[in-house]
């Protein structure tokens, strides 16, 4: 009768450790997947700050002489001529 109540202490220490070690490794997990997640985050809203920008450039197009055509915009009249 001992040495089942001995195995079940063992099997039931053992379970505990794995327990915990899992425990510690799924709190890391989730740290990783909150960085992640925040550098997506970070990344798309860079992603539509370059979009935007864009916007402007995008109906101009460029022939073989490097001359511009396309639509003059507002914030291209304030520009500096170069």
């Amino acid at each position: 009768m001992k040495t089942p109540v001995l195995a079940l202490a063992i099997a039931t220490a053992a379970f505990a450790g794995s327990s915990l070690y899992l425990w510690s490794q799924l709190r890391e997990e989730r740290a990783r997947a909150a960085q992640v997640e925040d550098a997506t985050r970070k990344l798309n809203e860079r992603v539509a700050e370059l979009e935007k920008a864009r916007t402007p450039f995008s109906s101009q197009v460029v022939n073989g002489n490097g001359v511009i055509y396309g639509q003059v915009t507002q914030g291209s009249a304030d520009a500096a001529p170069a």
